[in-house]
């Protein structure tokens, strides 16, 4: 009987590039990976998609073939840093002052004045 690797199943297919690719895939795919509540390398997936780990019994989804995405990876830091540049409170004291600003500026004209924009020749008479 003969042994087979992992990419034994496609046998002479598809060329040795894809096959490579599979290959690596799989390993990937096979290996345990870290749980993002515990911490520890016992996550294994469970469908496309759906991860467990084996320690706390924790599911999560993720990528089809490895649990964290690239694109996920990069969506999380980048939330990360959004939140870490301004603080609730900080972005509520500038809401504030630039509305209180604003106001201060300009008075306040009734809508007829506005659309008609004849508001500066009504008060020169």
């Amino acid at each position: 009987m003969r042994k087979t690797r992992l990419g034994g199943g496609l046998s002479t297919r598809y060329g040795t590039a894809p096959r490579r690719r599979h290959i690596d895939i799989l390993v990937r795919l096979r290996k345990k990976h870290e749980c993002p509540k515990c911490k520890v390398r016992a996550a294994r997936r469970l469908s496309v998609g759906l991860w467990q780990c084996r320690r706390c019994d924790n599911q999560f989804t993720g990528g089809a073939y490895f649990p964290f995405t690239k694109v996920g990876e990069i969506a999380k830091r980048a939330a990360a840093s959004a939140t870490s540049m301004i603080s609730p409170s900080e972005s509520m004291e500038e809401e504030t002052t630039s509305i209180s600003e604003a106001e201060s500026e300009q008075p306040k004209r009734k809508r007829s004045q506005m659309k008609t924009g004849n508001s500066e020749k009504e008060e020169a008479k």
